[in-house]
């Protein structure tokens, strides 16, 4: 009996610790917009060690300025490359050329304009022999 007492109590004690998932309550701002500008907090492997993509060695480093660094091309779900900061581009002379077609209206952090002389300035420090990219 005592035994008996003991299962019936301890399922009772499951079946009232189980709570049904709820989806998290999106706050509204003012005309019933979603209020944007919250804490993003997101699990990695390790800690990363620079945010500067082309200096970064590390799986973890790379993982944290994927999120916050758009690059001229990306991956989508299906592993194609599509455009990022370029609307398309177009590959010449058996892979000896790429030309990048800027999307517009694209702005820096600052509210500056995204030339097509900030690539070039990119990819010569990534391709200058001083510069230590992995």
């Amino acid at each position: 009996m005592r035994k008996e007492l003991f299962f019936i109590l301890l399922f009772i004690f499951f079946l009232l610790s189980c709570k049904t998932k709820t989806s998290p309550k999106v706050e509204m701002g003012s005309n019933n917009i979603p209020a944007y500008g919250d804490t993003l907090i997101e699990g990695t492997i390790g800690e990363a060690s620079n945010l500067i993509p082309f200096l970064a060695s590390d799986s973890a480093s790379h993982q944290v300025a994927d999120l916050i660094y758009n690059g001229l091309v990306k991956y989508d779900k299906n592993l194609n490359l599509v455009g990022d900061l370029a609307e398309n581009y177009k590959i010449l002379d058996g892979g000896k050329k790429i030309i990048f077609k800027l999307r517009k209206n694209v702005r820096w952090h600052d509210g500056r304009d995204f030339p097509a002389d900030d690539c070039i300035f990119t990819y010569k420090v990534i391709t200058d022999p001083n510069t230590p990219t992995p």
